[in-house]
C-alpha cells in the first residue's frame, strides 16, 4: 500500500483524526480577507453618512413645524424612521462581516478530541442561519453549547459559496460522501440529528444506529421549534409547521423501523416543550 496516499486512511478509520478530513475544507483565500475589508470601510462610510443627515433632517423638521402645514413634517418623521432602520441594518452587516472576518473554523483540526457531527438536511440551513437581534444565529448558540465537548462539523452544502458561521463545513465529492460521512460518524464522540426528512438522512440514521452507542446520539428539534415560531407570528394555518415537520420524520423514522434498517423503539407521537431527544441503553428515546 503506498503510504503516500492518504485514502488508505479511509480503510482504517481506528486510525482516523479530524485532522485527516483537512482536504475537504475550504480555507478562505487570502483575497477573501480584502473583500471583507472593502465590505467593512464600504459599509462604514454609509452608516456615518447616514447619521450626518440626520441634523440635516431634524432641522428642517423643527422649521417646518412653525407651518401650518403637515405633510413636510409627517414626510421627516417617516424619513426619520426609515433611517434609524437603515442604520441599525447597515450596522448588523458591519458587525457579522467583522464576525465572518476573526472566523477560523479550521483551528477544529488543531483540537485533539474526537469530533462532534452535525448531520441534517441542507434546506434547513437557511433557518438555522437566520440572525437573531443577538446577531447570533441559532447554529452559532448551538454550535457555542457544542464545542464544550468537542470541534462541530458537518457536511457543506454544493450552494455554499463560503464557510458558513457556525460548524465547520466538510465538502464531499457525490461518489465519496457515503464513505467519508461513515468515517465521520465513527469517530464522533457525539452525533446531533437534525429531526427532519430526507433520503440522504435516512441512510446517515440508519449508519448512526449502527456505529454509535445510544449514549452517543441524540436528535434536535431546534429547527422544528423555529420554523413553528415563524409559521405562529404569520398565523399560517391551523398546524404548526413543528407539528408537520416532526410528522414527516416520524414517518420517516417507522419506516426504517419497519424496514428493519434500525432497532425497534416508541417514538413519541408529537414533541411538547423538548428541543432535544436522547437514548437510553436499549435505544428507549428520552425527550429533553
Amino acid at each position: 500500500m503506498d503510504p503516500n496516499n492518504r485514502d488508505h486512511l479511509w480503510m482504517n478509520r481506528g486510525e482516523l483524526k479530524l485532522a485527516d478530513f483537512r482536504m475537504h475544507a475550504r480555507i478562505q483565500p487570502s483575497y477573501y480577507i480584502l473583500k471583507v475589508i472593502l465590505c467593512v470601510i464600504g459599509a462604514g462610510v454609509f452608516f456615518i453618512a447616514s447619521i450626518s443627515l440626520y441634523p440635516v433632517i431634524l432641522y428642517g423638521l423643527i422649521s417646518t413645524l412653525k407651518s401650518s402645514s403637515y405633510v413636510v413634517p409627517i414626510f421627516l418623521i417617516l424619513m426619520f424612521i426609515l433611517g434609524i432602520k437603515l442604520i441599525r441594518h447597515r450596522l448588523v452587516i458591519i458587525l457579522r462581516v467583522a464576525k465572518k472576518l476573526l472566523y477560523r473554523p479550521q483551528r477544529a483540526f488543531k483540537d485533539p478530541r474526537p469530533p462532534v457531527l452535525l448531520l441534517r438536511p441542507f434546506y434547513v440551513d437557511p433557518i438555522m442561519h437566520e440572525s437573531t437581534v443577538t446577531l447570533k444565529t441559532s447554529e452559532e448558540r448551538l454550535i457555542s453549547a457544542l464545542r464544550r465537548i468537542g470541534p462541530v462539523v458537518a457536511v457543506g452544502s454544493p450552494d455554499d459559496k463560503s464557510q458558513p458561521l457556525g460548524a465547520l463545513r466538510l465538502y464531499f465529492r457525490d461518489d465519496e460522501w457515503r464513505e467519508r460521512v461513515e468515517s465521520l460518524i465513527s469517530i464522533s464522540e457525539v452525533v446531533i440529528v437534525q429531526a427532519s426528512y430526507s433520503s440522504e438522512l435516512a441512510w446517515e440514521i440508519e449508519r448512526c444506529f449502527k456505529l454509535l452507542d445510544p449514549s452517543q446520539l441524540y436528535f434536535s428539534f431546534v429547527h422544528t421549534h423555529l420554523n413553528s415560531e415563524s409559521s405562529s407570528f404569520l398565523n399560517l394555518g391551523r398546524v404548526s409547521s413543528r407539528d408537520s415537520d416532526y410528522g414527516t420524520f416520524l414517518l420517516m423514522m417507522n419506516r426504517l423501523i419497519q424496514d428493519k434498517r434500525i432497532p425497534p423503539m416508541n417514538l413519541p407521537t408529537e414533541i411538547t416543550g423538548g428541543v432535544l431527544m436522547s437514548f437510553d441503553a436499549t435505544w428507549t428515546p428520552v425527550l429533553n
